[in-house]
């Protein structure tokens, strides 16, 4: 009975398409609010960082605002389920 398992298994394995993801990454504003952020595009004139202190500091949360570096799918598809576990990605 398992190498009929372990076929079947392999089958379905070999009939799925492989897919692959695009992946794009780079930096990011954000806040912990959406007034905070509607603040931020406010005061915003060319340099983020100065933008960014006067909002922590109107806040007085140094963390309130942030650059961070994020990484996002940018493919037109996003795998879900099963599919999701069999390309190694976790489905939340």
């Amino acid at each position: 009975m398992r190498p009929a398992l372990f076929a079947a298994a392999l089958s379905l394995l070999m009939s799925m398409a492989a897919q692959a993801y695009e992946v794009e990454t780079g930096p990011v504003v954000l806040c912990d609010t959406q007034k905070q952020a509607e603040r931020f595009v406010q005061l915003f004139n060319d340099n983020q960082e100065t933008a960014i202190l006067a909002v922590n500091d109107e806040e007085r949360n140094p963390s309130a605002c942030a650059i961070v570096e994020v990484a996002r799918i940018t493919s037109t598809t996003i795998p879900v389920g099963a599919e999701a576990a069999s390309s190694g990605m976790n489905a939340t």
